[in-house]
Formats: structure tokens, C-alpha cells, sequence
């Protein structure tokens, strides 16, 4: 099964990033129903990741409603640098929730 998938960069990241955003939708979804607090900063990246995957979502809509060939190029590149930056939250939050416990 794992011959079928693409091993380019590219889609790893994509796949992971997608894979993670809903992994941090059920943990804050577990968190609400047990009430546990979060810290302010857990919750402003939550808003902050589902910003990103509001603009990678109305991008996709744009890039299938588009045929225009400089078009799709700049908004491969626009969901390039959104994955970039998903990505780089994402190691934010890792580095936060870490030194959380440790303190």
C-alpha cells in the first residue's frame, strides 16, 4: 500500500500537515468536552492554524476554478509558503507545549 503514495517532499508535508490539523482539532475538541484550560498561547495558534487552513482551502477553490497557466503558478506558490508557515507554527507550538512542561 505505502508503493501507491507519492514520496516527494512536497506531498509529505502536505499530507502530514493535513493529517496533524486534524489531530489538533481533536485535541482541542477533547479539551473543550473535559473543560481542561488551555494556555492563552495554545489557543491563539489553534485560531492561527485554522487561519492558514482557511487561506490553503479558498486557494485550492481558486487554483480548480482557474485555468489561466500564471494563475496556477502563483497560487502553487501562495500554497507553498502557506504549508512554509503551517509548518513552522506547528514546530512553535511543539517548542511552547515543551517548555511548558519543563517549567
Amino acid at each position: 500500500m505505502e508503493e501507491s503514495r507519492s514520496t516527494t517532499p512536497q506531498t509529505e508535508e502536505s499530507d502530514s500537515g493535513v493529517d496533524d490539523l486534524h489531530l489538533t482539532d481533536i485535541v482541542s475538541a477533547t479539551s473543550q468536552q473535559l473543560q481542561i484550560p488551555q494556555p492563552q498561547w495554545h489557543i491563539q495558534i489553534c485560531q492561527m492554524l485554522a487561519k492558514l487552513q482557511g487561506i490553503v482551502n479558498l486557494l485550492m477553490a481558486r487554483l480548480e476554478a482557474t485555468s489561466d497557466g500564471e494563475e496556477v503558478d502563483a497560487i502553487c506558490i501562495a500554497m507553498q509558503a502557506s504549508t512554509d508557515a503551517y509548518n513552522a507554527l506547528r514546530s512553535a507550538a511543539w517548542e511552547l507545549a515543551m517548555a511548558d512542561q519543563t517549567s
